[in-house]
């Protein structure tokens, strides 16, 4: 293939190979190649003329394939960052969603402990101990959904057939929106029992049986994992592994207990807590009477960058 003597002693990158590569000087027929004198151009057909000098075309090649290669690596860099931070973000904006409904269950819970002086029990119990309903049916009429409320028959076990009916109408409000694959009428928003928590079994609890700030004690938290049908009377049992929070939920798949960080302290502040926190202080903040300093503790996690 011909080569155009303009082209000589440039340098370029290989379109094959990708290293550099220079022209060489080319002499007439026989000659030396180097310094010597240049054999005059010669004239062609119109074809030969207009045909496109190999050089260039290595050149062009080269160029193009590294312009690609930069394209592909910055395009790469992009999306590494851009899919991260609109997940981010997503995340962010269905955790406030999430925040919002715990701020207004704890307004409800204490609306219920301004009408009857305690705060709603775990679950009530029929004659023989058995758990029949939830903290979640007792706060409706606090919530706004007296007509729920009014044709939820309390003398029935909540998974009699006449209570299921109640299933398809669970309030917004016990919605989570950072978990698609719930059924509709799943909530993940629970409370942690336990005898020194503040939902004890037996019955529930006034304020004035608190001995620790309300301003550190747990309210309602929400969970990982499936949820619970939101008339059925489960919660978390206070334990070590109720106590974990994982904040990603693809990293929370096999943790089905852990928690997603989203609280409700009893003062009503809500809190996304990071996975950083120590289980111990969780424990700490589930008690009601354990008078642990956890304040100071507390106001360090939150410190940290909320996500």
């Amino acid at each position: 293939m011909e080569i155009d003597e303009s082209y000589a002693g440039q340098t370029g990158p290989c379109a094959i190979c990708a290293k550099a590569i220079t022209i060489p000087h080319l002499g007439t027929a026989g000659a030396p190649v180097g310094n010597s004198p240049l054999a005059a151009p010669q004239s062609g057909s119109p074809a030969d003329q207009a045909r496109m000098p190999l050089a260039t075309i290595m050149l062009i090649l080269g160029f193009s394939f590294a312009g690609l290669a930069i394209l592909a690596i910055c395009g790469g860099g992009v999306a590494s960052v851009a899919v991260p931070a609109i997940k981010q973000a997503r995340r962010t904006s269905q955790n406030q969603a999430s925040r919002d409904n715990l701020k207004r269950i704890a307004e409800a819970m204490n609306s219920y402990h301004a009408t009857y002086g305690v705060y709603p029990p775990a679950f009530t119990t029929d004659a023989k101990g058995q758990p029949q309903h939830s903290w979640r049916v007792l706060l409706l009429p606090f919530l706004g959904h007296q007509d729920i409320y009014s044709r939820y028959n309390m003398n029935l076990a909540w998974d009699d057939p006449q209570n299921l009916g109640i299933l398809s109408e669970m309030p917004s409000v016990y919605r989570s929106f950072d978990e698609p694959h719930n059924l509709f009428f799943e909530t993940r928003f629970v409370v942690i029992k336990g005898k020194e928590t503040l939902f004890p079994d037996g019955g529930g609890i006034s304020q004035k049986d608190v001995k620790d700030e309300f301003e550190t004690l747990l309210m309602v938290v929400e969970k990982n994992g499936p949820g619970v049908s939101w008339t059925q009377p489960e919660d978390l049992t206070l334990n070590r592994d109720s106590l974990l929070i994982e904040n990603d939920p693809e990293n929370a798949a096999t943790l089905n207990n852990s928690l997603t960080g989203n609280v409700v302290m009893a003062d009503g502040e809500v809190f996304s807590l990071p996975d950083i926190t120590k289980q111990n202080l969780m424990r700490d903040m589930s008690t009601r009477s354990g008078e642990e300093e956890v304040y100071n503790e507390l106001q360090l996690i939150l410190s940290e960058p909320q996500y």
